[in-house]
């Protein structure tokens, strides 16, 4: 799979995905060293917060379950312009 994800117990999923190449010039603040590939997180907020009962990732989704709900994030492929 290209990304991972953790989900909190009432509100959150955490998304974490593979380095990705970048094409324009970016360095490390303190080393100062050219960076090439750059791994980017991204967090989804469920509203109303509740219980978060289970999850389960596919390639192309995440499903969420709640005592009220399913939630479907899908989640796209980075593609660098």
């Amino acid at each position: 799979m290209s990304f991972a994800a953790i989900c909190d117990s009432k509100k959150h999923i955490y998304i974490y995905r593979q380095p990705a190449s970048i094409d324009s010039e970016l360095r490390n603040r303190k080393t100062g060293r050219q960076v090439a590939q750059v791994a980017k997180q991204q967090v989804i907020s469920i509203d109303p917060p509740l219980e978060i009962m289970g999850a389960h990732a596919t390639n192309n989704y995440i499903f969420v379950l709640t005592m009220e709900n399913i939630h479907v994030i899908k989640i796209n492929e980075v593609v660098n312009p």
